[in-house]
């Protein structure tokens, strides 16, 4: 599991975000008993003061905290948003991010989630906690 701290570029003219700082454990699937998930992420975020947290990756498949539906290719950022689902947990707004699928005349062909919905998801501010 790793846990990255974002904030403000420090360009003026590009509106960004770069990680601040970082916490990486062994912890995943095989090793967070059930119902264990919110333990393990609290334990990684102790001390940040952040109330928002995106979570994507293997969390949001079907073995993991909480599975979410992924969303057929081509999508934008737009659609990542809208299919979301959002929890509230120890006093942090939960936003699990979907995953991308390809599907090739009707057939599910590919599966992405983790690092390939990231990118896009830390290009703006993060959704409101509504």
């Amino acid at each position: 599991m790793r846990a990255v701290r974002t904030g403000p570029a420090r360009s003026r003219t590009v509106s960004r975000t770069r990680a601040i700082d970082v916490h990486e454990g062994e912890d995943g699937l095989k090793t967070v008993p059930p119902g264990g998930f919110a333990a393990v992420l609290e334990r990684y975020l102790d001390g940040w003061p952040e109330t928002r947290v995106l979570l994507s990756g293997m969390v949001t498949s079907r073995t993991g905290w909480l599975e979410t539906p992924c969303v057929p290719c081509p999508a934008g950022l737009s659609d990542l948003v809208r299919s979301r689902i959002l929890r509230r947990e120890g006093g942090r707004h939960l936003h699990f991010l979907s995953g991308l699928s390809h599907l090739d005349g009707g057939v599910l062909t590919d599966v992405t989630r983790g690092e390939e919905v990231q990118p896009p998801a830390r290009r703006r501010e993060p959704p409101s906690n509504r």
